[in-house]
């Protein structure tokens, strides 16, 4: 999906280094010897992809990361510590017993669930409130 450039590369085996210079003159490309009598001339063409699915695929997570706004907000608000927001879930400091009495878990799809026992990697999250 990210996509940003299509690459090809097209390698021709040559006989003789005036022959590979021969083509490497008309189509451009870089020799590379092989042995004493074999050359290797190899073309290699990159193009900018127009038309990717980025842009719908940045947009998505822009709206994942303010989804997450929300319950981040709950959790610090009830005097509880988030302490990092993954890609759907805030993970807290606290006790399983601080945590439940504020949401209503359920194991449907989409619907809020309780993980017990993560671990945090990476950097620590310091949240910037826009003024």
């Amino acid at each position: 999906l990210e996509k940003k450039c299509n690459h090809k590369s097209v390698c021709k085996i040559h006989k003789n280094l005036d022959e590979a210079n021969h083509h490497e003159k008309l189509h451009g490309g870089e020799i590379n010897p092989i042995s004493d009598d074999l050359f290797l001339l190899v073309r290699t063409t990159k193009k900018l992809v127009r038309e990717t699915f980025k842009p719908i695929k940045d947009v998505m997570h822009d709206l994942a990361s303010i989804k997450m706004h929300d319950p981040y907000d709950k959790i610090a608000s009830v005097g509880l510590h988030p302490i990092a927001i993954k890609t759907d879930c805030v993970i807290a400091s606290d006790e399983v017993e601080k945590i439940t009495p504020h949401f209503d878990f359920d194991e449907n799809i989409g619907g809020v669930k309780l993980e017990k026992r993560t671990k945090v990697v990476g950097q620590h999250f310091i949240p910037e409130e826009n003024e």
